[in-house]
C-alpha cells in the first residue's frame, strides 16, 4: 500500500526560486533560441539558463532514485539512436539526443523548485501571467504603438521562422491575431492554455471554474485560435483521473461520485466545444473540412497520416531522433494528396510540416521503441512522486496537439509541469485530511516539503 510522508524539515523557496521559476516560464513562452558556432540550436535559453541555475542552486535537494530513473530515460533515448536504420543520420540524431537531454536536466530543475514552493504562490504566478497575456493581446489589438513595439521587438529576438499570414488571419478570424513579443499566434495560445489550466488545477478559489471561463472567453475574443479549445478538454483530464483522487495516511481513495461526474462533465464539454467552435471559427472549421487549411494539416493530420505510414513500414525503431529529412518525400507525398492544400503550403523540411509532437514521438520511435520510451518515462515519472500517470499523459498529449518541436524544453516542460501541479493539488489535500484528523489547525509546514521527503512505502 502506497502512503505519503512528511518529515516536516524542508526549506520554503526563497525569492531567488520564484524569479527563476517566472524566468523558465517567460522563456518557454517566448521560445527564443540561440545557436552555437557550428549552427547547432539551443532552444528556449531562457528557460535553459533558469533551469540550469535552479539545479545548481538545489544540487543538495538531487534524489539518487530520480536521477537514476532519469539517466535510464536519457539511456533509452541513446538506444532509439542507435536502432534507428540509415547510419548515416547518427550525427543528426545524436544532436537531437543533446537536445533531449538538454531539456529533460532543465526541467528536472524546475521540478526540484517547484515543489519547494507554496501552492498558492505558484498559482497566483500563473494567474498573473495569463492576465498579463489577456492585457497585453488586448493592447496590440488596440493601441498601434505597442503593436509596433510587439513587432519591433520580434524582429530582434527571432532570425527566422516569424509569422507573416496576416491575411489569412483577416480572412478566418476578422482581425490579426496578435503576438505578444512571440514568433507566432498560436506561441501566444499555447502559452495562455498551458498557464491557465496550471493556474487552474492549483487554484483553491472556490469560484476558480467560473474564474476560468471568464478567462477562456476573454481570450476567445482576443487572442482567437482554435488551440483555446484545449483548455475545456483540459478540463476532463483533471476531473476524471485528479480531482476524485484523494490521499490519506492509509493509501489513496478515489470518489466514485466525482468521478461519475467527470463522464457527465466530458459529455457537456463536447458539446461547448463544438458550439464554442462552430460560433468562434466558423471559417476555419469550413477551410478544415474541406481539407483546405494547412495551419490544421501540418498540426493534426499530417502528422497522424506520417505516423501511420511509418509505424507500418518501420515498426521497430522509426525514423530516429530529428532525421525528418528522411520522409521529406513521403510528407511531401501526403500533402500533394490532400488536394488544394499543396498550392497554398510549401516547406524546406518535414520538420517543418509536421508540428504536433504527440504523433512525432510515434514518427521517430515507430511502434516498439515508442512504447518502451513511454513505459521508461512513466517509472520516471513515478520516481518524481506524481500522483497519476494518466493525468500526466492526458495532459502532454492533449497539448501536444498544438505544438511540436519534440526534443526542445518545451514539450518536456508540459510533462514537468502536468507532475509537479498534480504533487500540489494531493499534497494540500492530503495536509488538509491531516490536520483536520489531528486538531482542525492548518499546517503550512507541509507546503513546503523538499521532493525527497514524500516518498511512497
Amino acid at each position: 500500500m502506497r502512503t505519503l510522508e512528511h518529515s516536516g524539515s524542508g526549506q520554503p523557496a526563497d525569492a531567488f526560486d520564484t524569479f527563476l521559476v517566472v524566468l523558465y516560464l517567460l522563456g518557454i513562452y517566448l521560445g527564443v533560441e540561440i545557436r552555437l558556432s557550428a549552427g547547432t540550436p539551443v532552444p528556449t535559453v531562457l528557460a535553459g539558463l533558469a533551469g540550469a541555475i535552479m539545479l545548481f542552486k538545489h544540487m543538495h535537494h538531487l534524489d539518487e532514485g530520480q536521477v537514476g530513473h532519469l539517466l535510464v530515460v536519457i539511456a533509452l533515448f541513446l538506444a532509439t539512436v542507435l536502432a534507428a536504420s540509415e547510419v548515416a543520420y547518427v550525427g543528426k540524431r545524436t544532436t537531437g539526443l543533446l537536445q533531449l537531454s538538454y531539456s529533460f536536466i532543465i526541467g528536472y530543475g524546475l521540478y526540484l523548485t517547484m515543489l519547494l514552493c507554496d501552492r498558492r504562490s505558484l498559482a497566483r504566478i500563473f494567474g498573473w501571467f495569463c492576465v498579463a497575456i489577456i492585457v497585453g493581446c488586448a493592447l496590440e489589438n488596440y493601441v498601434a504603438p505597442f503593436r509596433a513595439l510587439s513587432d519591433a521587438v520580434r524582429g530582434v529576438i527571432f532570425d527566422f521562422g516569424v509569422y507573416a499570414a496576416d491575411r489569412r488571419d483577416v480572412l478566418l478570424y476578422g482581425q490579426v491575431r496578435p503576438k505578444l513579443f512571440t514568433s507566432e499566434p498560436s506561441a501566444v495560445t499555447f502559452g495562455f492554455v498551458l498557464l491557465a489550466f496550471c493556474w487552474y488545477v492549483l487554484s483553491e478559489w472556490r469560484w476558480k471554474l467560473v474564474a476560468y471561463g471568464a478567462m477562456f472567453a476573454a481570450a476567445f475574443l482576443l487572442i482567437r485560435g482554435p488551440t483555446l479549445l484545449l483548455g475545456l478538454l483540459l478540463l476532463v483530464p483533471y476531473e476524471l483521473f485528479l480531482a476524485p483522487r484523494r490521499e490519506t495516511a492509509n493509501g489513496v481513495d478515489y470518489d466514485m461520485g466525482r468521478g461519475t461526474l467527470a463522464v457527465s462533465l466530458a459529455i457537456i464539454l463536447a458539446g461547448v466545444v463544438l458550439v464554442v467552435g462552430f460560433n468562434f471559427y466558423a471559417e476555419r472549421i469550413e477551410a478544415i473540412r474541406e481539407g483546405t487549411d494547412p495551419s490544421f494539416f501540418s498540426r493534426v493530420t499530417a502528422p497522424f497520416l506520417v505516423a501511420v505510414e511509418v509505424i507500418r513500414e518501420k515498426p521497430l525503431a522509426g525514423i530516429g531522433l530529428t532525421a525528418e529529412s528522411l520522409i521529406d518525400g513521403l510528407v511531401s507525398q501526403i500533402y500533394a494528396q490532400s488536394g488544394g492544400l499543396v498550392s497554398q503550403y510549401s516547406f524546406q523540411s518535414a520538420k517543418y510540416a509536421l508540428t504536433n509532437y504527440f504523433w512525432t514521438h510515434w514518427i521517430y520511435f515507430g511502434l516498439i521503441w515508442g512504447l518502451v520510451i513511454l513505459v521508461g518515462l512513466s517509472f520516471y515519472l513515478r520516481s518524481l512522486q506524481a500522483p497519476s500517470i494518466l493525468f500526466c499523459w492526458s495532459m502532454w498529449a492533449v497539448l501536444g496537439q498544438a505544438s511540436g518541436a519534440y526534443v526542445s524544453p518545451k514539450t518536456w516542460t508540459v510533462l514537468y509541469l502536468a507532475c509537479v501541479i498534480s504533487i500540489l493539488h494531493q499534497r494540500a489535500t492530503l495536509s488538509g485530511r491531516f490536520a483536520a484528523s489531528e486538531d482542525g489547525a492548518a499546517m503550512p509546514g507541509m507546503m513546503s516539503a523538499t521532493p525527497t521527503e514524500w516518498r511512497r512505502t
